[in-house]
């Protein structure tokens, strides 16, 4: 690799850490929820958060990979560092796997520099870190899918089977759409009927890992609800917005259109194989087809999945034996300032994000630690970012100070870390609604994003209960008249005052 090349690389590599390094919080909604798994994991024995009194860890579960690692890196780093390590890892390992994969399928190997901006999509303003985490894993499982169909051998046998289990232990729904996709590469391509067996041989133990995992779980009558879909043709048009930015900034816009500028200007001839677009096919009709929810879980198909949609296409690519080498850097250029540029824009607007929640520092430090904090937000949007950012800020209260807080992760059976017994000690559930309450449910603490005065808005009996602490910014922190620390075990719940 020349010099040139190099560089380009390490300049779009560093450009995309940009925005994941440009202040304390980071303006992706989920976030806060799994760097708080993350911390109750890493403080499930350790004085002062005892985090054992009130959870218990699921290990077996489809989300633990990516939880064990970032365990791994807190020996070293805090809880929040550590999930900002693995974002970074996370934006190295996309282009690396795009390369591989070309490789595989005899495409341009140029494009694999789109796989630096391919991170800020839908799922990194979600804040999914599991699912993100887990495309660079299905993209090289299907490149080993490849390889095997090639030269079928013991080494790619266990490569495809320790590859497949990692999967499953990164996120079940990329799992299931991976090994979709590698089922029918191999089902579509020639080759023998004892080599495509032997494929799915390999699959057997990551298959009866998935099916334990769901036959172990609980379903019962009250939480299994039919099947949402929500199909419609917003679908269609949201799915570009998805692919870069999730917003409607016109930065994110542009960006957008420069990079497929730069896709289309590389030097490639368009396969007419019929296997080679099948990927990008069923991506795409999972995207506007699949179903919006499943036992009242939101799946969010089209935001998920919409990451895969690039990298899918690259079957259908194929290189040409004479390329012209100037135009090739024009291409490379195009990608690599684009990549530079929404990297930029989106670290000024992270810095903003950052100037905006400085008040939220100050309402932290004016919480004890081990207490119990209700949150509700009623202003979700900002300047600097148009989806929730702050929805989850609660999650930041037991990440620094101990305690339990609502709404949390740990109500999801499939997450690391959840209540001891099923049982939430906490005597209410808000789940995703946030409306008025009387105060007087227990909690220590009611923390409110508001623009509003929230004093004016309390009823008698919540005046009663409380007092304002503080209220600092759009900030509001309410304390119960009467304090009351958090049950020592599971089976005790908080009385109201």
């Amino acid at each position: 690799m020349s010099n040139k090349k190099t560089l380009l690389l390490l300049l779009s590599a560093i450009a995309c850490s940009l925005p994941i390094w440009s202040g304390k919080y980071l303006p992706l909604t989920d976030l806060p929820q799994h760097v708080a798994q993350l911390a109750i994991l890493s403080n499930f024995r350790t004085p002062p958060f005892l985090f054992n009194r009130w959870f218990e860890l699921h290990l077996f579960t489809p989300y633990s990979l990516y939880f064990i690692a970032g365990r791994v890196l807190t020996l070293v780093f805090s809880p929040m560092v550590a999930v900002k390590v693995l974002l970074s890892i996370n934006t190295l390992l996309l282009p690396v796997s795009f390369h591989v994969l070309l490789s595989e399928t005899k495409g341009p190997r140029i494009i694999a520099l789109i796989g630096f901006p391919i991170i800020f999509g839908a799922n990194f303003f979600w804040g999914h870190l599991p699912f993100l985490f887990s495309v660079p894993l299905v993209i090289f499982f299907w490149s080993l899918t490849l390889n095997f169909m090639e030269m079928p051998n013991k080494k790619n046998m266990l490569g495809l089977g320790l590859l497949s289990v990692a999967l499953f232990f990164t996120h079940l729904m990329a799992y299931c759409y991976g090994l979709a996709i590698a089922g029918l590469l191999t089902a579509l391509q020639s080759g023998s009927i004892k080599r495509k067996l032997a494929f799915l041989s390999v699959l057997l133990p990551s298959v009866g890992l998935g099916l334990f995992w769901l036959l172990s779980r609980e379903i019962t009558p009250q939480n299994i609800s039919p099947i949402s879909w929500s199909i419609g043709w917003y679908r269609l048009f949201e799915l570009p917005q998805l692919i870069i930015g999730f917003d409607r900034y016109w930065q994110t816009n542009v960006a957008l259109i420069f990079l497929l500028i730069g896709l289309f200007s590389i030097q490639k001839k368009i396969s007419r194989d019929f296997w080679r677009w099948v990927p990008v096919t069923v991506t795409l009709a999972f995207c506007l087809f699949g179903p919006s929810s499943f036992f009242q879980t939101p799946l969010l198909i089209a935001q998920r999945f919409s990451v895969f949609l690039i990298p899918a296409s690259l079957f259908i690519y194929r290189d040409i034996p004479k390329r012209n080498e100037a135009r090739d850097w024009v291409s490379r250029l195009i990608i690599a300032c684009t990549t530079v540029g929404l990297s930029l824009s989106l670290a000024q607007r992270f810095i903003q994000f950052n100037a905006e929640a400085k008040d939220f520092d100050v309402v932290l430090n004016k919480m004890k630690p081990n207490r119990c904090l209700l949150m509700f937000d009623r202003h979700i949007f900002n300047a600097s970012h148009l989806f929730m950012p702050t929805l989850y800020f609660g999650a930041y209260y037991q990440i620094f100070k101990g305690g339990l807080f609502e709404f949390t992760f740990a109500n999801f059976p499939h997450q690391i870390a959840g209540y001891k017994n099923n049982f939430d000690p906490l005597p209410i559930k808000y789940g995703y609604r946030w409306e008025k309450t009387d105060m007087s449910c227990g909690f220590d603490y009611y923390l409110i994003h508001s623009q509003e005065n929230e004093v004016a808005r309390l009823n008698p009996l919540a005046k009663k209960n409380m007092k304002t602490l503080v209220n600092q910014g759009p900030w509001w922190l309410f304390e119960r008249v009467n304090f009351q620390s958090p049950a020592p075990d599971s089976k005790r719940q908080f009385s109201p005052p």
